[in-house]
Parts: C-alpha cells; structure tokens; sequence
C-alpha cells in the first residue's frame, strides 16, 4: 500500500504545472539521448517572457508535450520555450554533458539551468551573438551543461528563431562521445564540400579553356550552390565567412536561393538548348525564375508571412518540374545527353522531397540518409549534370567533326571536279594543236614539198652550159635542203608513231634524222618509262624536246648534245636531262621565249626545271622532273554518322 502511494505522488509530483512529465536519464554506455518526447513547450509570440515568467505557475501550466522525437512546431514566428528535466546517472556524478539543438540557423538561444527553482546556470548562443554563438564550434548549436550532481536540474531552453521554420533537433550528449561524433560529422562535411569545390574547379579550369558556355553555367551553379550550402547544413557562412553580419546571416539563404534558381535555369536552358528546340518551356523556366527573385525580394522587406526556407522549397518545386518535362521531350527529340539531365532532377527531387518530409515529421527519423538526403541528393544531381554536359559537348565536337568533315569532302569533290574540267580542257587544247600540227605537216609535205620537188626537177633539167656548175649545184643543195627540212618539219608537228609505236621509237627516229642532216650529233637514252606516261604528257615532253633541239641546233653551236630519261631517284616520277657542249645562251635562267615554252608546259605537267650554265667550253645543263602517274579517280565521299 505504502509502494503504491508513493507511485502516485511521484506521478502526481511530475504532473504539476511546471514540471516535464518524464525526466531525461543517460544511462552509463549511451552516448546520445534525443529528448523530443520528454520535452514541454511553450510559443511566446510576443517575444517579453523571461525565465521568471514561465516559472510562474500562471505560465507554466500552458507548457505543452511536444509528442515528437523531433520537435517540429506550426508556428515560424515567434520564439519558444522548452523545458525537461535532467537526471544525471548517480555513478557518472562527474561527467560532462552537453545539449545540442541540431540545426544551425538560430538567432538566439538562451539555456538556463534551475535546482530547487533558482536558476544556477546560463549559456547563450545564436548568430546574433556573432562569433561567440557557438560554445562549441559545430555546425549546430551545442551548449554545455554544469557539473553534473545527483540532484535533478531542469533545463529552460529560450529559442528564438524568427523567419526560420521551427524544427529543433534536441538531444542530450555525454560530452566524449559528441567529441568523437563531432569529428565524424566533420570529416563528412569535409567529404562533402571537397566534392562539390573539385567539381566547381574542374568545370571552371575547362571552360578557361574551351570557352564553353555549358562549363561556364555550371561553374556559375556550382558557385552559387556552395554560397547556399554556407548558408545551411554546415553553416560555414555564420561560422567564418560573415559571422558579424547579423542582417546578412538572418537573409542570406534567401538571397542564395536566388543565385540558385538563376543559374539552374541558365544551365538548363543551355543545356538542353530550351531556346531554339522548346521555347514554351525556356518561357516558363524563365517567368518561374522571375517570379522566385520577386518573391525573395518581397520576403527580404518582411512582406511575405513565410520563413525564408519555406519560399524556397516552394520556389524549387516547380521549377524541377518543368525541367523535368523539358529534359523528357529533348531526350525524346534526339538528345542523348537530355536523360542525365532528367536523372539529375529526378536525384535533386528526390532528395529534397525527403529533407523536407523528414523535417516536417511526416517520415520521422534520425538516420544517415534521412538526414543528409538533401546533400547526397544535390551530389548526385551534379554527377549527372556534369555526365550529361560531357555527353552534349561530346555530340556537339561530333556533329561539328561531321560537318568539317562534309565541308572538307565537298571542297574535296569541287577540287577534283576542277582538275577533271582542265585536264579536260588541256586535253581538248592538245587535241585542237594535234589536229592544227597535223593540218600543217599535211599542207607543208602535200604542197609547199611537192613545189620544192618539181623546182628541184626543173632545176636538174637546166643546161648546165648556160649556167655555173657551182651554181647550179648550189642551188639544187639549198632546194635539196629546204625539201629535208620541209619533210623533217612536217613529220615532227606530230608524227604518226608517236601515237602507233610510242614515245620513245618516235623520239629515235628523231634523233636519227637529225643525226643524218645535222651538224650536231645526238646521243639518246630512254629508261623505259616514258611509254607509262599519259598522252598529254607524252605530247608536252615530245614538243619540250623538240625546242630544246632546235635551241641547241640554232644557238648552241654545239657538236654534241645529249637527250637522257632516268628514273627520278627521289621518287616515283621521270627525269629528263638535257646537256651540249656549246656556247651557252644568254638567258641563264631560262627566261627566253622558247624556254618559257618550256616552262608552260613543265607547270601543266606539275614538274620542275633547273637550268644550268656550264663554264665556257662545257655548254648548258637542262634538268627536268615530271611524276610518270597522276591520280585518275575520284575521291569516295564519307560522311559518318552523328553518335548521341
């Protein structure tokens, strides 16, 4: 009986105004405790009540139970009181607790410690306070508790929180163990931020280089994902960066949001190329980025009854989800690299969607992957926009290689279409100088011959009484000779062997008929490769030697001369040297009319010429080099196919 009266006064004790019903009680070996569902609350809209007011039992009896593990209030304005009671276990009288309220973005938080109803302790903390804020330098806000005794202390814990969304994370830690978890967590958010600064400076280093505005937007987002992620989860902004700034530590998320917005749109606009392939859906990304930035605004002047992080979640939603829709019809219209785009939206939402559901306890929890669901979300966003943007400038430099090598093709064809059009003409020109030499060798051998024979006749028939010998046997000479040489000329216009038996039987008989009237005897040597040369060029070296003869026979003064085809030893083409042993000729270079003839018909064979003087006595050195095959067919147009 005595037992049972004692459990309910102890209960009864607990149920007064003023006291949390259940104490908190960290046992040996635990290192943490959350303490949401052994914690009073009370909303102080007005923002005037002290400890001494909600100590009062007019005040107290209005705490009320949380029943949350995590508390998460309705009410983003006004500031809150918590309340519980701490038990130190009896056998760790002398350990060091700590409190923590998990989240970073807090302006004030006042924690007040009272034994036997007077307080004993005060703690404040909050980025008001500036670098101060955090007795403890962690991305939360943790707060020592003094010496521990074996008497109960209850914990009033102040929190004001004004333009943030009420979600305070309460847990109890013995303070070794925090120590330990503290640097697990920071070596994550080191993980975490190394990730996001590498991939930042590897799409930066890239577009310095490439100039390619896809790296550059997604540096810019990057960049402005980083200036956000400062200003939440780690909170290194109201830490390090700006930790004096009070404005800008209560506004700074909603200004980052901004800076998100606008450079996720900038990116999947270009990425995706919204502009040109579905304007409807570059419209409307843009009108909800406007829209994002006004309302910011409008929240920054205190216009808009809505904390910042909640504008924000509102502002991401649709944006998300339009992109969503656009990556869809891109990738449905041909672009390969529009699934990563849709992955990587898909991963943010995802990610988001589960932050936001944890933090409104609709999926209640403490684990790793509801915690941090935002960042691993966020990672892989990026890893897919960065897998993506690779894919869409891979099948750009593609498409761009493909049209290079079109271009190149068709200069390609035009070129060759050119070299057919004048090898056409120059073998209609050498076919109308055919016809022309053949109608003159014809009109010399057929009439100018036949006068010279019957003058030569007449000339045999005179009374060699009435005349000198000597003259008449002058004369019938020169007639003799105008009638060789008329022969002669008419049969090297172009002589019919030169097309029936070849090049080089043709040009034998050339030069034995120059042997037989000439003063100047011929040496000729063939190599055998001349009879592979085209007709053109059989007929521009035939005519070539033709006036490099008849150069020696009227210039030189030689008794010598040599006509020598070799094989050209750098490479596959024909040499043709000319040399005599008279007197030279003025024109050294070649520059003659004759010579430039020469030079004509060398640059039509796409040959070279070197002409060489020799000291007196030794007599001129003609060297020329013609390749014996030129390319006869057409090029094979290929064009390959655009991958992605």
């Amino acid at each position: 009986m005595r037992c049972f009266l004692l459990l309910i006064a102890f209960g009864f004790a607990y149920a007064l105004p003023g006291r949390a019903s259940i104490p908190v009680h960290l046992p040996r070996g635990q290192p943490f405790q959350l303490i949401g569902l052994q914690t009073d609350y009370l909303s102080d809209p007005t923002y005037r009540l002290l400890l001494a007011d909600v100590q009062r039992s007019a005040v107290a009896h209005r705490f009320l139970p949380t029943n949350q593990e995590i508390p998460n209030l309705p009410s983003s304005k006004p500031s809150h009181w918590f309340r519980f009671v701490f038990q130190p276990d009896k056998s760790q009288q002398h350990s060091q607790y700590l409190v923590e309220v998990g989240f970073g973005n807090i302006r004030r938080i006042d924690m007040y410690v009272v034994r036997a109803g007077r307080p004993v302790y005060h703690v404040q903390a909050g980025d008001a306070i500036g670098k101060a804020g955090r007795p403890l330098s962690f991305h939360t806000f943790v707060l020592p508790l003094p010496e521990s005794s074996a008497q109960p202390q209850t914990v009033y814990l102040h929190i004001e929180n004004k333009d943030v969304h009420s979600y305070f994370p309460l847990a109890v830690w013995e303070r070794n163990s925090f120590l330990d978890h503290a640097q697990r967590a920071s070596l994550l958010w080191g993980i975490y931020w190394g990730i996001l600064l590498l991939m930042f400076l590897y799409h930066a280093i890239i577009w310095l280089f490439t100039h390619d505005r896809g790296y550059m937007y997604l540096a810019l987002y990057l960049l402005a994902y980083l200036f956000y992620e400062s200003a939440r989860g780690s909170n290194i902004g109201a830490r390090y960066l700006w930790p004096d700034s009070h404005w800008f530590i209560e506004n700074n998320l909603a200004i980052f949001s901004v800076a998100v917005i606008a450079a996720f749109t900038l990116f999947y606009s270009h990425a995706l190329n919204l502009r040109y392939s579905a304007v409807v859906f570059w419209q409307f990304l843009r009108w909800l980025s406007a829209l994002s930035a006004v309302l910011m605004l409008v929240k920054l002047a205190n216009w808009l009854p809505i904390s910042s992080q909640s504008l924000a979640i509102l502002s991401s939603y649709p944006l998300v989800f339009v992109m969503f829709l656009a990556g869809l019809r891109t990738w449905r219209h041909g672009q390969q690299a529009a699934r990563f785009y849709v992955i990587a939206s898909m991963c943010y939402a995802l990610g988001f969607t589960i932050f936001v559901l944890n933090r409104t306890n609709v999926l209640p929890g403490t684990g790793f992957f509801l915690h941090y669901s935002q960042n691993i979300g966020s990672l892989l966003e990026f890893l897919f926009m960065a897998i993506g943007l690779a894919s869409y400038v891979s099948s750009q430099q593609q498409q761009r290689l493909n049209e290079e090598r079109r271009r190149i093709d068709v200069e390609r064809l035009a070129l060759v279409e050119q070299l057919r059009q004048r090898e056409e003409l120059d073998a209609a020109l050498i076919d109308g100088q055919i016809q022309e030499r053949r109608r003159v060798a014809d009109e010399l051998h057929d009439h100018l011959g036949s006068v010279l024979f019957s003058v030569r006749a007449r000339l045999s028939e005179l009374d060699s009484a009435n005349i000198s010998p000597q003259v008449l046997e002058s004369l019938l000479n020169t007639v003799r000779d105008a009638y060789d040489d008329v022969r002669l000329i008419s049969h090297n216009l172009w002589p019919d062997e030169l097309e029936k038996l070849g090049f080089g039987y043709t040009l034998q008989q050339l030069i034995a008929s120059l042997n037989r009237i000439g003063k100047t005897q011929f040496a000729l040597q063939l190599s055998g490769l001349e009879d592979e040369l085209e007709r053109h060029a059989k007929f521009h070296l035939y005519c070539i030697c033709l006036e490099l003869v008849n150069n020696i026979l009227k210039h030189a003064q030689a008794s010598e001369a040599s006509i020598r085809f070799l094989p050209d030893p750098a490479g596959a083409g024909l040499r043709l040297s000319v040399r005599d042993d008279g007197v030279g000729f003025q024109q050294a270079d070649g520059s003659g009319r004759g010579l430039r003839t020469v030079r004509e018909r060398i640059e039509r064979l796409e040959g070279t010429v070197s002409f060489s003087k020799l000291p007196e006595g030794e007599g001129t050195w003609i060297q020329i080099r013609v390749p014996v095959h030129r390319p006869q067919t057409m090029p094979t147009l290929t064009i390959t196919p655009i991958e992605g």
